[in-house]
């Protein structure tokens, strides 16, 4: 019984170490990163590798570090963390230490600073120290000293982003991101309003497809007027309206170069009746008509129909 009880401790230690949601040590358990193994520089034994793994507390984040020590040793002195960004996170004293199934761990906890240089780069290498206190098993050599491990290409940064959340200079990426593609879509919204600017701007006498704004003098024959500067009407037909209703409705057209009205706008000025049921029949009047094609006039020209009910 007593057999099978240690080894279910044992494998909760090691669950621990490969386990991506908790991390177990004495009465308590933490949400966790996954289990980073750092390679010893020393040699090529396993047991000399280093894990290392973030948990949440409370209110702070902690980095875990573990290593086989057969001789109970415990982690002293400094424990200095050096990321491939050249910055160097040193902590001077474990907030807790154990030692449980030939595992000897330690536990720093993390400015939020720390946690945040953690987030932007990947762990390079690490430098810790074992000492004996004192070291409980005289059959095998010593592991006291001064240990370095290294990473050997897991993307720690991102694993620990993944965790606690991505940090403040990647927020701030985004943000610029957004920032910038507001002012993006803000540019073009201007653009596209200083081009309809231009559209609508008369300059008659000056280009032969000039916008031509409707002048009631200038209606043509059967109650039906219109204007398009140097383009010519190939069709046009009336839609009836469904109510017994007078009136002049003039509809301002945006006419491409094919003569296909794209666009009709009823009710503006020069408009003398815009109850709905005249500025229907208009509008749908406007966008029936068809003017000549001609590719050299602009991609967009305005013109204006006049309909009389």
């Amino acid at each position: 019984m007593p057999k099978t009880l240690i080894f279910l401790s044992a494998l909760l230690f090691v669950s621990s170490l490969r386990a991506q949601d908790l991390f177990f040590i004495g009465e308590n358990s933490y949400p966790a990163t996954q289990t980073f193994t750092l390679k010893s520089n020393a040699g090529d034994e396993e047991k000399d590798d280093l894990k290392l793994l973030l948990i949440k507390g409370d209110e702070k984040a902690s980095i875990v570090a573990s290593r086989i020590s057969y001789a109970k040793t415990e982690f002293s002195g400094s424990f200095i963390v050096y990321l491939k960004s050249g910055t160097v996170v040193k902590f001077d004293n474990s907030k807790m230490l154990d030692y449980v199934d030939d595992y000897t761990k330690a536990i720093y906890a993390l400015t939020n600073e720390q946690l945040e240089e953690l987030k932007n780069s990947d762990i390079h290498t690490v430098r810790y120290t074992l000492n004996c206190n004192p070291c409980k098993v005289e059959a095998i050599p010593s592991e006291e000293g001064t240990w370095t491990a290294s990473n050997r290409g897991t993307p720690t940064s991102q694993y620990i982003s993944e965790f606690f959340g991505p940090s403040k200079v990647i927020r701030q990426k985004k943000e610029e991101q957004i920032d910038e593609q507001t002012q993006t879509e803000r540019s073009k919204s201007k653009k596209e309003m200083d081009d309809q600017a231009a559209l609508e701007s008369n300059i008659s006498g000056v280009d032969p497809y000039a916008n031509v704004f409707y002048d009631s003098k200038d209606s043509k024959s059967n109650n039906m007027g219109y204007g398009l500067n140097d383009r010519t009407l190939k069709d046009r037909t009336v839609v009836q309206p469904a109510c017994n209703r007078k009136g002049r409705v003039v509809v301002r057209i945006v006419v491409d170069q094919k003569g296909k009205v794209i666009d009709a706008l009823p009710g503006v000025e020069g408009t003398t009746n815009k109850h709905r049921c005249l500025l229907d029949p208009a509008q749908r009047t406007a966008l029936l008509y068809q003017w000549n094609a001609d590719p050299k006039a602009p991609s967009l020209q305005i013109g204006f129909v006049v309909v009389e009910f």
